[in-house]
């Protein structure tokens, strides 16, 4: 079984209160095969990162990254939206 850690970054969304990242942050460091988490992020329509929040990940072996893989899901105006990463 896999020991690799994960490196999980996140743009578009704010943290409380208020503020935006302009760039990706740190959202998750943990190993690749950790159980699942949950993580309820905050964005608003039309946000200075645009109309998408945009993930990235990493799959890091003996500190080398191994894999780089990117993600994104469209906000939704008054609504909520679930998205799942899978690595």
């Amino acid at each position: 079984m896999s020991q690799d850690p994960v490196a999980i970054r996140v743009l578009g969304d704010y943290t409380v209160p208020f503020t935006v990242y302009f760039g990706y942050r740190d959202l998750l460091r943990d190993k690749a095969n950790a159980p699942d988490k949950f993580f309820d992020l905050q964005t608003w329509y039309q946000s200075p990162s645009g109309l998408k929040l945009y993930f990235e990940w990493d799959i890091i072996r003996n500190g080398s990254i191994i894999s780089t893989r990117s993600d994104s899901t469209d906000q939704i105006q008054y609504s909520i939206k679930n998205f799942t990463l899978n690595y």
